[in-house]
């Protein structure tokens, strides 16, 4: 089973029994800086962050993820509930962090369903950490 970090600052529960459904193992964190910590003392296979708006606190806590442990897949859920303008923030955000996924919720679901992510191994692979 894919361990699958879980950043929201909301207590919307949809993305998690999504990922749940799609036979993750779901870690919650309900900021970047907790995230940074779970990233740091747990095996984690990928890092789901929720798009709140403020995208310089989700670009830093991305950066910072991967640099801690660059075999985490970082993926970038922009605005779950569908009310903003997707392209432009897909933009941007690709812009600031480059290499990461940027989906909507409902490719979110068809990504951790599909066979892209079932043929990726499970489980951390021996990088160097970075202290700190």
């Amino acid at each position: 089973m894919k361990r699958v970090l879980l950043v929201c600052s909301s207590g919307d529960s949809t993305v998690e029994e999504s990922l749940i459904r799609a036979g993750c193992v779901v870690t919650k964190s309900s900021n970047g800086q907790a995230a940074v910590l779970k990233v740091r003392h747990e095996i984690i296979d990928a890092a789901v962050l929720i798009s709140t708006g403020r995208e310089m606190d989700l670009t830093e806590t991305a950066l910072t993820l991967r640099d801690i442990d660059s075999s985490v897949e970082i993926i970038v859920l922009l605005d779950p509930k569908g009310t903003r303008d997707e392209a432009a923030q897909t933009d941007a955000v690709a812009h600031a962090i480059p290499k990461t996924k940027v989906l909507t919720a409902s490719e979110l679901s068809n990504y951790f369903a599909s066979q892209e992510w079932s043929k990726k191994p499970a489980g951390r692979r021996f990088t160097t950490r970075k202290s700190g």
